[in-house]
């Protein structure tokens, strides 16, 4: 288990390459969602932006620069529509 970032929301994703004897894997994890292991970080990713964009988040990635944004869902709230005074 990773040690989740402090910039990351309960609704992101995080992808973490990992050593096997069997090679390089990459993990999908998500605070709310399912852990996914996958063979190649393309589908590493495509699966994690599915996961952020169905939940509104972010997507991570955690190699040896620290924690690094791969992509974003949030969706920012929408203001009211300004309003408009009538002059006589």
């Amino acid at each position: 288990m990773i040690e989740w970032p402090s910039t990351a929301s309960a609704r992101d994703a995080v992808i973490v390459p990992e050593q096997t004897s069997s090679g390089l894997r990459f993990v999908v994890y998500g605070r709310l969602g399912p852990q996914l292991e996958c063979r190649t970080y393309a589908e590493a990713e495509a699966r994690a932006l599915s996961y952020a964009e169905h939940a509104s988040g972010c997507v991570w990635y955690a190699g040896e620069l620290g924690f690094q944004l791969v992509g974003s869902f949030v969706r920012l709230p929408m203001s009211p529509p300004p309003t408009t005074t009538k002059q006589d």
